[in-house]
């Protein structure tokens, strides 16, 4: 009878970590890619139409090696827009109940929220919506100058934008029609970003323009939003003003926190990725960025002609999975080139997540590292003791909501229990 008992226990346990393990092949698999090449600037764009490549996986989670860098140091940025969500949720109330002197002021506040931060944002999108709202509010409240340049602001992440002016004043159409033929006829000037040190991804107004140091030609003239990314390298936002000619603008870049720890095992990594089994060094990796899979990012060749060679890691197994080299044109190489190079790494290659929990986000101010639910002290405890008590209750592993705590957990007027991780 004892035995019975104990089967059920079991086929309830093993069950529910079989479910489990099946949703687990659902998820998107962290992964992060680290470049090994020496820094120039062909190099430099290689390795963002990579990233970008990587990006559009849909069963990977590509994190930011950066955020990792400077886990701890980015706080105020998430913050300004953890607030800046606030104050456009509350923009977006005032609006919907036509207090246009209560939106303007929140839609205020929310875009300068923006401006400090808006690189760390993984879409400018609620940035365009908070500028436009601001467009709005200026509009209803009679401070027409003020509408045109929020609605420029916006159009300038994409002219060709439109927006339903059918509920509202003719008006209010009429200044954002304004805002777009400006815009669209206004004299134009050059902008050259140039960073120290070079070969930094840069973008204006959203979009990709180049390596650094890099000219964007024609821009309208007025402020523009600029980001600047460099692996190892805090990333930056900053309003840029345009004027006619050629407007040139030298940015000096921040080393992350860690850069040096990344640095110090390059050498290493150039050498061990030739390896099928990882290092030490490699496998390092995981307890640094939280994830079970690297891709190294090699390139050879100085001229236009290079040689491409990527190489992925299993960090949980400790194994070489693949190695790719791929004969590249540095003119000719972009996102649809890196698209196929990634899908020849990964064509064949089964990638599992490690049995403990991680983090999947790309962005995280602080990252917590949780102990697989078997080792948990109470785990065998409590399996032994409803087994030696001849309990045929059923056991249901449930993932506890943030905030809560873990255990056994008795359901209420029932038989059940649940083990909350």
């Amino acid at each position: 009878m004892v035995r019975r008992r104990t089967v059920v226990v079991l086929t309830v346990l093993f069950c529910t970590v079989l479910v489990s393990v099946i949703g687990w092949a659902d998820e998107k698999k962290p992964i992060i890619l680290i470049p090994i090449a020496f820094d120039d600037k062909p190099n430099a764009q290689i390795y963002y139409y990579l990233d970008r490549a990587l990006d559009k996986r849909p069963e990977l989670q590509n994190n930011d090696v950066n955020s990792a860098l400077d886990r701890g140091t980015n706080r105020i940025h998430f913050d300004n827009l953890k607030q800046a969500r606030v104050h456009l949720d509350a923009a977006r109330a005032a609006f919907k109940q036509a207090n246009y002197p209560q939106a303007l002021v929140e839609f205020t506040k929310s875009v300068e929220l923006y401006e400090k931060s808006f690189s760390f944002l993984q879409s400018d999108q609620e940035f365009i919506d908070a500028l436009v709202g601001l467009g709005f509010s200026n509009g209803m409240s009679g401070v027409q100058d003020e509408a045109i340049n929020a609605f420029k602001k916006a159009l300038t992440f994409n002219p060709d934008a439109k927006y339903d002016f059918s509920r509202y004043p003719q008006n209010l159409h009429n200044l954002f029609k304004k805002a777009k033929k400006d815009l669209a006829t206004a004299s134009t000037g050059d902008l050259k970003v140039i960073t120290e040190p070079s070969n930094a991804e840069v973008y204006v107004n959203g979009q990709f323009r180049g390596i650094s140091p890099v000219v964007v030609r024609q821009l309208p003239i007025g402020a523009h939003y600029v980001k600047i990314r460099k692996l190892g390298f805090s990333r930056i936002n900053q309003t840029m003003v345009v004027s006619a000619g050629t407007n040139t603008q030298t940015v000096v870049l921040t080393a992350s926190r860690r850069k040096s720890l990344l640095d110090s095992k390059i050498p290493t990594f150039r050498l061990d990725v030739s390896e099928k089994k990882a290092s030490d060094t490699i496998v390092d990796l995981r307890s640094l960025f939280f994830v079970d899979h690297v891709i190294f990012a090699s390139v050879f060749g100085a001229g236009d002609q290079r040689q491409l060679q990527l190489s992925i890691f299993d960090l949980d197994r400790r194994s070489r999975l693949k190695q790719v080299k791929i004969p590249v044109n540095v003119k000719t190489f972009g996102l649809a080139a890196a698209t196929s190079a990634i899908k020849k790494l990964l064509d064949g290659v089964a990638l599992t997540l490690a049995p403990e929990k991680r983090p999947t986000h790309k962005v995280k101010t602080r990252v917590v590292k949780s102990t697989p639910l078997y080792k948990k002290w109470w785990f065998w405890t409590v399996i032994g003791v409803a087994v030696a008590g001849g309990a045929a209750t059923g056991i249901i592993l449930g993932t506890r909501k943030s905030g809560g705590e873990s255990g056994l957990k008795k359901v209420p007027n029932t038989g059940a229990m649940i083990l909350h991780f």
